[in-house]
């Protein structure tokens, strides 16, 4: 008696007689000769695997895969595999190396890229290829699986950067109107911030022509009328140039808001229009302020003060001369940039005693009070050292 399971089918063979039946027995309990077993195989289908499989794909680059068959033997044919493959097991080795086989050809129809994008299609191809096979082996094949494709980690490295590669460039096309709206949007404001800045110095530099303009008319009017004035006062007078001279000294020095001081001979004192000396002042105070500005340094400031005045007015009356001796009185042309007369240098800055702009040309430091002065407040003790007129009057 022998028993079959039901997933089992059977052929008997007498181990005495040595004969294979040809009868294909299913499940349950059944009646042999002594002597007789059971060549099993499975009713039901079964798993074969096929565990990390290299194979080299159409560009010759090595792929390893994991495949899944689920096959049976044909129940028909039963005693056919017996005489071929002895038993169950001859019979899964050898399908085994040919599915392997089959694994390694349809591998071959593939590139590097279809692997990825074309895996569902691999599938189908290779059970193709499977059924195939293992027709000429009696062999049933129901499904089949493809799992873990691995390809070579410098491949999946550039596959993973290429795609990367094209999801930056997708997020790049996506950005680029909001990129090209935004930098628009920029050039607009300051095409419009550049067309006010322009508009604004267009402006300024109009008002500032225009002051410049009316200043320069109101320089050349005083100039104009001071010019006609002296010259009248020169002809109803009948003064000669050095007396008009002499009264516009007289002049400068009744209108001046600073002390001035005037050197002479002795006895002659210095002393100045404003100040007024205490008439308690005695003899011994007298002697040490003649001690403290010695007679070199009075001639010094007395020569230098009176080159300066000089210099600074022959030019002026020396048109006014010319003026004066043709009739015809015109406003000559001065220049509004430096103060003195006689320099065309523009200004640059302005004397802290009188007030007045100078060129860089006519202005030099105090080398005490570290004061701005031009040449007419101020006198040289040496070829160095320079002093002002305040720094004078408080010595």
């Amino acid at each position: 008696m022998g028993r079959l399971n039901t997933d089992q089918i059977a052929i008997s063979y007498n181990t005495i007689s040595k004969k294979l039946s040809r009868e294909v027995q299913a499940s349950g309990l059944h009646l042999n000769a002594p002597g007789f077993t059971f060549i099993k195989f499975p009713s039901v289908f079964t798993s074969m695997e096929f565990d990390d499989i290299s194979c080299l794909n159409q560009d010759g680059v090595s792929i390893n895969l994991d495949a899944t068959l689920q096959f049976k033997a044909d129940p028909n044919n039963i005693y056919e595999i017996v005489v071929q493959f002895k038993d169950f097991e001859g019979y899964k080795r050898i399908l085994y190396a040919t599915g392997r086989a089959a694994v390694h050809d349809t591998c071959a129809h593939f590139n590097t890229t279809a692997f990825q994008s074309m895996r569902g299609f691999f599938q189908v191809k290779l059970l193709e290829e499977m059924k195939n096979t293992f027709t000429p082996f009696y062999a049933i094949l129901r499904d089949l699986q493809v799992n873990n494709v691995r390809r070579p980690g410098d491949f999946e490295t550039a596959v993973k950067d290429k795609e990367a590669a094209k999801e930056n460039i997708k997020i790049a096309e996506n950005e680029r109107p909001k990129l090209l709206t935004q930098a628009r949007t920029e050039y607009q404001k300051a095409l419009k911030q550049a067309q006010i800045i322009n508009e604004r110095a267009e402006t300024d530099s109009t008002i500032i022509l225009n002051q410049a303009d009316a200043e320069a008319q109101a320089v050349r009017a005083r100039y104009s009328t001071e010019t006609e004035s002296f010259a009248k006062l020169k002809n109803k007078m009948g003064l000669t140039v050095e007396s008009l001279l002499n009264y516009m000294a007289i002049r400068i020095i009744g209108s001046s808001k600073n002390d001035v001081y005037i050197n002479m001979k002795s006895p002659a004192q210095m002393m100045s229009r404003k100040r007024k000396f205490s008439e308690n002042n005695n003899d011994e105070q007298d002697v040490k302020q003649r001690q403290r500005m010695t007679s070199y340094h009075l001639n010094t400031i007395f020569q230098t003060t009176q080159q300066k005045l000089y210099d600074g007015s022959k030019n002026f009356f020396r048109k006014l001369n010319d003026s004066t001796k043709t009739n015809d009185i015109k406003p000559f042309q001065v220049n509004s940039c430096c103060s003195s007369l006689h320099c065309t240098i523009p200004m640059l800055s302005m004397c802290d005693y009188c007030e007045k702009q100078y060129c860089s040309n006519h202005l030099m430091p105090c080398s005490q009070c570290n004061k701005i002065y031009c040449l007419y407040c101020s006198t040289n003790i040496s070829n160095e050292l320079t002093i002002c007129l305040t720094c004078v009057q408080n010595e």
